[in-house]
């Protein structure tokens, strides 16, 4: 009995893994600028790499929220799915990507929710395709309702990302 009851928890433990997401980015090196870059599905974690830590560390923990505007969507965010799509060698996605995921840690929002690409100069991913998705600047933020897109912030947010998020959300209500 106790064996079997040992096979269930292993296998349990290994069909959840199973479910996760994978992360296959690359680190790669940019033409460009003989520095190293991110190319692929990612997650927060591909930024503690020595090469990107410094300026993501740097930019999010310098960064204030504006709590007072982006209290207002508290509860709307998790009605939303985000595809960012991010350049390492992008200064503006230097800037923003971490200042976005300060405001959505804020908000406790689920990065199961959340998809992450690095691109290269190209705009390309290595193995994933998102050509579908016509990405022209980075970063590119896209909010996804019901599989839907709702909008996206493209380069720099109009006004502020906690005041062009919440006038997304509150729009599509």
């Amino acid at each position: 009995m106790r064996a079997k009851s040992f096979h269930v928890v292993l296998f349990l433990f290994f069909a959840a893994g199973s479910l996760t997401a994978q992360y296959t980015f690359q680190i790669v090196i940019d033409e460009e600028t003989s520095k190293p870059m991110l190319v692929g599905l990612c997650d927060r974690n591909a930024f503690s790499d020595t090469s990107f830590s410094s300026w993501f560390n740097n930019e999010y923990e310098s960064y204030n929220v504006d709590t007072s505007t982006i209290n207002l969507i508290t509860d709307d965010i998790h009605q939303v799915n985000l595809t960012i799509i991010l350049g390492t060698w992008c200064s503006d996605s230097r800037e923003q990507i971490p200042r976005l995921l300060k405001i959505l840690d804020f908000l406790h929002y689920p990065e199961s929710k959340m998809q992450m690409f690095a691109v290269d100069r190209n705009k390309k991913t290595g193995e994933y395709d998102i050509d579908h998705l016509k990405i022209e600047l980075v970063p590119t933020i896209i909010l996804f309702k019901e599989a839907l897109e709702i909008e996206r912030i493209v380069e720099l947010p109009r006004m502020s990302l906690e005041e062009d998020l919440v006038d997304i959300i509150l729009s599509a209500r």
